[in-house]
């Protein structure tokens, strides 16, 4: 059965449910009023479940809340049977999903920034030897002012072409630097985030 919750934000005393299974909730905000003194938020989600007994929990809310408010309405088909809510603090001694999902994109992102750097040897080396070339084609003097202005045209546009790319390229390697650093501080972020309190809700039903 489907059922939708609603949390505007302690009712009964939690006790004899320590045996279930715990069901994470997930929930958005629908609603906020705010006050001179605070504010009331509702928050709203839906979850299924199997007929029985049941543990449900919201995670990771303001530690803000005045846990005498909080209140938890609109199942249907389900009888709330306690309420609790409880102070956790973040594990400071495990990566949070957050964390390894950043440093896997910054990884990423360094691995491409290698591949192009890479490309940029290349180009480097193809320059070199067109310029070999043109010193080379310089010296043969039977060549005519045609052929000689037909090579530098081409010399020149590959040069120019290839000194382009490279600095598209090594552009491309600062926007990525640049998204790396600003992975970092969202990780810097998240770290701080590990190091505060949170209000679990734990609802049995």
């Amino acid at each position: 059965m489907k059922n939708l919750f609603f949390i505007s934000a302690l009712l009964l005393s939690f006790s004899g449910f320590s045996q279930l299974d715990t069901v994470r909730l997930t929930s958005k905000i629908s609603d906020v009023t705010v006050f001179f003194n605070g504010a009331e938020v509702n928050r709203s989600g839906k979850v299924s479940l199997a007929k029985g007994k049941h543990i449900l929990l919201l995670n990771e809310l303001p530690n803000s809340i005045n846990e005498q408010s909080i209140q938890v309405e609109g199942f249907q088909k389900a009888k709330i049977l306690s309420v609790k809510s409880q102070l956790a603090f973040y594990n400071s001694t495990h990566k949070s999903e957050e964390i390894l999902q950043i440093e896997k994109k910054v990884k990423a992102l360094q691995i491409d920034i290698q591949k192009i750097n890479i490309q940029i040897d290349v180009y480097n080396i193809e320059e070199v030897f067109l310029l070999e070339n043109s010193k080379l084609a310089g010296k043969e003097k039977t060549v005519s002012l045609i052929d000689l202005k037909t090579a530098a045209e081409f010399y020149r546009t590959k040069l120019l072409s290839i000194r382009n790319k490279i600095i598209d390229l090594r552009l491309s390697v600062e926007d990525k630097k640049d998204t790396i650093r600003d992975q970092y501080r969202l990780i810097n972020k998240a770290i701080s985030k590990k190091k505060q309190a949170y209000i679990q809700l734990f609802i049995a039903i």
